[in-house]
């Protein structure tokens, strides 16, 4: 119970951009004035937070937030995410479950590119750069391109590619365009608004037909909410039509509800992630290779080659097949 309190607290002063002040450390009074917040509630729940989180420190000189380190970015995403993004799902469940509400409409789309924005995709863009290259792609689609950060890596590395990425979030496109101009990357890579489930409409037939590769990374998850398929088989004859052939590169979970674990203290994030899936509308996606093998192929896709592992504490996959 006392975890549900320690988020709260950080998610409304992550929300209130306190924290972000606190990466420079910050006194009390100083906070007080900036943020018109009491001073003595202030400093009591600061002092709650350096006791019971890793985010804030005390120091000698007031309180310290290590926005840069690598664990409590990772922090500040799960706020984003888990809070922020899929929070207000959480808030409604009651009339979620009796079907009052859609729950994907509850989802905070700002929030959940920013916690895109602060996720460390490391090791699951270094895989798909690396496939990439290998394959000698030149021109490529990236569907739910979040803000862009493959893209733009893929394009510093190779002067000859060109890509389009494409994302149903208004705020990630927007700061997706921001990135790809401070990067001087904009005649290589351009980010375009869209639902990726009419992505044939999206792009012009001169633009497709150059698409080489289309990725797809944490894109299929969120067509599971229904049980017989329809809806992820709709999204792959979408993806046939628009680029016929053409290489994909899949990378995604497996989900873990439902199905049978070896460890379940294992995939306790698969889990969680599994009742934001649930709740915000998206389904739980398939529990194992064979399983999103057996979606592929009752799709007419032909597999070349499949990867499997762990990555920020969940079980994933990256599968590279012919469309």
């Amino acid at each position: 119970m006392e975890g549900y309190y320690v988020v709260r607290i950080l998610d409304a002063f992550h929300s209130a951009g306190l924290l972000d002040h606190l990466s420079a450390g910050a006194t009390v009074d100083a906070l007080s004035a900036k943020f018109g917040y009491e001073r003595d509630r202030l400093a009591a729940l600061l002092d709650y937070l350096s006791l019971r989180s890793d985010v804030v420190k005390k120091t000698a000189l007031g309180y310290h937030v290590a926005t840069e380190d690598p664990e409590t970015q990772f922090a500040l995403h799960l706020l984003d995410q888990y809070v922020g993004a899929y929070g207000p799902c959480l808030e409604a469940l009651s009339d979620i479950l009796g079907g009052r509400v859609d729950g994907g409409a509850l989802v905070d789309r700002a929030r959940h590119a920013a916690a895109f924005a602060r996720a460390d995709r490391s090791q699951a863009d270094l895989d798909t750069l690396r496939l990439l290259s290998e394959l000698r792609i030149n021109n490529l689609v990236d569907l739910g391109c979040s803000t862009a950060g493959l893209m733009i890596e893929y394009a510093l590395r190779n002067p000859e590619a060109r890509c389009i990425g494409i994302d149903c979030s208004e705020p990630a496109i927007e700061e997706a365009q921001r990135r790809i101009a401070r990067s001087g990357l904009s005649g290589q890579v351009r980010a375009v608004e869209g639902d990726l489930s009419e992505v044939d409409g999206l792009l012009s037939v001169e633009e497709r037909d150059a698409v080489e590769c289309v990725i797809a990374t944490n894109v299929a998850n969120a067509y599971f909410s229904d049980p017989d398929g329809t809806e992820i088989d709709a999204w792959f004859a979408t993806l046939k039509t628009a680029f016929p052939r053409r290489i994909m590169l899949l990378g995604d979970y497996f989900g873990s509800l439902g199905h049978p674990l070896d460890d379940a203290s294992a995939r306790a994030r698969g889990l969680f992630h599994d009742v934001a899936q649930l709740l915000s509308g998206q389904g739980i996606p398939p529990g194992s290779l064979v399983k999103w093998t057996e979606v592929l192929e009752r799709n007419g896709c032909t597999i070349i080659r499949s990867f499997e592992g762990e990555g920020g504490d969940m079980r994933r996959f990256i599968l590279l097949y012919q469309l």
